[in-house]
């Protein structure tokens, strides 16, 4: 561990040369505007002292360093400020990674939490450090992106120091405003106020106007095809290929799509999903190989769109193209066994209930958890995959069938016992 801290030290000084400053240019602006660089430092080599204890060593670590702080003569703020840090340093990296970064709730509840510039550029930081140090391929940029959207997010909110919700009819009309400007050319300020209409806020604020003007032509379309679009953008600074899929809305849908994925040893990084007003679904997928690279294969695409438009229409059954999947380069690797545990929270979200499942990864674990969902009347609304080592951090957003979150604990314990039930045959 002695070693990771330095290495984690390491990171941070890297980012006041050339190389990172080409590498990371907006890290290492914001390590310049950092006034207490021996306390980030500080930060560093104590974010971890609390794992002696075990579980909550960030909290733990936070209540040690003060006195550390005392006995080195540190001032008083200097001191309160290095308990934040080490107290705080999983929270930027957990919630891009496991929550949903456009909840403005959540936004405006994390910028009172942080309170000042100063701390989120070092938490920021830190957290930056942290992962790059932990070993080769932990940080990738698909986490960097996650980590740098919620910073500026938070930022955004801690500048403007108001840390109230914004109004959704003023942020709708924002937006609206916006894509007006961007779409002049090719949509009247009518068809622009009607797709306004079909979506929540949580869509428009997830896409920016460009991306929403994409999909608007993409939903126009799909009423002269057969039935489903596809559109695929390869986005190699980040290493994954985004999948966009518009088709009418049945229930499992995901579960379905998520099958011919794993058939095709596709790995879902991240999911949005969306269903209009008018019944369609509009889902929009981040994924990548099994070896973290931008798929870029034209045979490979065209035989995914080809099952994805047998499953949607039934001509195609999900659980026999399942069946015939060869292995990956995934299963074949030999991997210490993980343990299952379930989360429900319904704290965390306003609108949905949260269900986090840490288990063993493998391709085809989100097909078989999106399937027990289907199985039970669960609506997902959102899905975040994370994967450590051999461990899937799969996170889910989800209503009942009743547009409700899932607050009876009965209902909540048959969640978990089907969900442990599946996973434990399948590991």
């Amino acid at each position: 561990m002695t070693y990771t801290l330095f290495f984690a030290v390491r990171e941070l000084e890297r980012l006041f040369s050339e190389e990172y400053e080409k590498k990371f240019p907006i890290l290492s602006s914001i390590v310049k505007e950092i006034d207490r660089f021996e306390i980030l430092v500080l930060s560093v080599l104590f974010h971890d002292i609390g794992k002696i204890g075990g579980k909550g060593h960030a909290k733990r670590g936070g209540k040690i360093v003060k006195d550390i702080a005392r006995r080195m003569g540190l001032s008083g703020s200097d001191s309160n400020l290095l308990s934040f840090l080490v107290s705080n340093h999983l929270l930027l990296a957990d919630l891009a990674q496991y929550r949903d970064i456009h909840d403005l709730k959540l936004i405006v509840d994390f910028s009172k939490k942080i309170g000042t510039i100063e701390k989120l550029n070092m938490l920021y930081l830190l957290t930056f450090s942290d992962v790059r140090a932990v070993g080769q391929g932990v940080w990738t940029q698909w986490k960097a992106a996650l980590f740098q959207e919620l910073y500026f997010r938070v930022r955004n909110v801690i500048e403007k120091g108001t840390f109230e919700m914004p109004g959704i009819r003023e942020e709708l009309k924002k937006i609206e405003d916006l894509i007006n400007n961007c779409a002049s050319l090719e949509f009247t300020k009518k068809e622009v106020n009607d797709y306004m209409k079909e979506f929540p806020l949580r869509y428009y604020l997830q896409n920016i106007p460009d991306d929403i003007i994409l999909h608007m032509r993409i939903m126009k379309s799909l009423k002269e095809s057969a039935g489903l679009i596809t559109h695929i953008r390869h986005n190699t600074e980040r290493t994954y290929t985004e999948l966009i899929i518009a088709t009418y809305d049945t229930h499992g849908l995901f579960s379905k799509i998520t099958g011919v994925m794993a058939t095709n040893n596709v790995n879902i990084l991240g999911a949005q999903i969306h269903t209009s007003k008018n019944g369609i679904a509009l889902d929009i997928l981040q994924v990548n190989s099994v070896i973290g690279e931008v798929i870029k294969d034209k045979r490979r695409w065209n035989k995914i769109k080809r099952e994805l438009k047998g499953v949607i229409d039934g001509t195609v059954y999900i659980e026999r193209l399942v069946g015939l999947r060869k292995p990956s380069i995934l299963d074949k690797k030999a991997q210490p066994k993980v343990g299952t545990r379930i989360a429900i929270d319904n704290e965390v979200s306003d609108d949905f209930t949260v269900i986090d499942i840490y288990t063993q990864d493998r391709i085809g674990l989100l097909y078989d958890i999106t399937r027990i969902f289907v199985s039970i009347g669960l609506y997902i609304h959102l899905a975040k995959i994370s994967t450590k080592g051999n461990e899937a951090t799969d996170v889910f957003y989800v209503k009942d069938i009743f547009g409700h979150k899932i607050l009876n604990e009965d209902k909540q314990e048959d969640i978990k016992k089907a969900l442990l039930d599946e996973l434990s045959r399948k590991t």
